[in-house]
């Protein structure tokens, strides 16, 4: 009678990864302990195997293991996992577009032209590296909500001191949102977790409710607005006050859109 169950051994062996690594999947909860032998050996079927691949195969697109064991349990993986992999894809691009800016500059240092490297600095790691000193968290949330905004930004035509005009607006904008901090932390993280929940979503719909009348509804629009600067000419602020929740927006999901929205009527009240 042919052998119908593994060993860990056995199943590793056959997706050519560690033992260790399997049962670091049980400890976490992403793959369910088997049946055991009454030796107390694990012993794996064709469904821990299918699972097993389908565990790699979605690590292989770079999802985080919380990020699998989320999309295997939840009633809809397909809806899910294209959320997580449509963002997967934008984290992506950012990073792309990081690299080549950074190889750009490289190759300038390299062409004997190093005064151009400072003008083309990521407008968001520009931010980023002006907030963090003041509070890590606050910086890594704005990177995470407009990083890719903000890259779409750099992509225009702009002002030669654009990179100054972005280390004074994220000094003004850590100095008006410090106060505030964990509030704008909360709210940005909700915003966050939008990305990744059904429409109907009762827990979604009670956030974009109690957004509506909470205080943050005129605290979070300072993350898309700047004070007036003498750095760029007035056309081009303009312009980028206009473009960042436009380019936000058309990023965002139908929940994110709505949560958008509410800070945009807020604003106009």
């Amino acid at each position: 009678m042919p052998q119908t169950r593994l060993t860990i051994s056995e199943i590793a062996d056959l997706l050519g990864i560690a033992p260790k690594t399997i049962r670091h999947y049980h400890d976490i909860g992403v793959l369910p302990e088997p049946a055991r032998a009454e030796n107390g050996y694990r012993l794996y079927s064709g469904a821990d195997l299918r699972r097993l691949h389908t565990i790699r195969e979605l690590q292989g697109y770079g999802l985080s293991l919380r990020q699998i064991k989320f999309v295997l349990e939840t009633d809809e993986p397909d809806v899910h996992l294209r959320a997580f992999l449509a963002q997967r894809d934008a984290d992506l691009a950012a990073e792309i577009f990081r690299l080549q800016q950074q190889q750009e500059r490289v190759r300038n240092f390299l062409n004997g032209d190093p005064t151009r490297t400072s003008s083309q600095t990521p407008s968001h790691e520009i931010l980023h590296q002006v907030v963090k000193p003041l509070s890590s968290s606050l910086a890594d949330i704005l990177r995470q909500v407009e990083g890719q905004t903000l890259d779409e930004l750099d992509r225009l035509p702009h002002d030669s001191r654009y990179a100054d005009f972005w280390e004074q607006a994220g000094a003004q904008l850590a100095q008006s949102l410090l106060p505030h901090e964990h509030q704008f932390i909360l709210w940005l993280e909700r915003y966050l977790a939008l990305a990744n929940m059904a429409e109907d979503d009762r827990q979604a719909q009670a956030w974009l409710r109690e957004l509506r009348h909470s205080p943050a509804v005129s605290l979070l629009p300072q993350a898309l607005d700047f004070p007036d600067s003498d750095l760029l000419p007035v056309e081009e602020q303009q312009q980028i006050r206009r473009l960042i929740p436009l380019l936000l927006y058309e990023q965002a999901t139908p929940l994110q859109q709505a949560f958008i929205m509410a800070l945009t009527q807020g604003r106009t009240r």
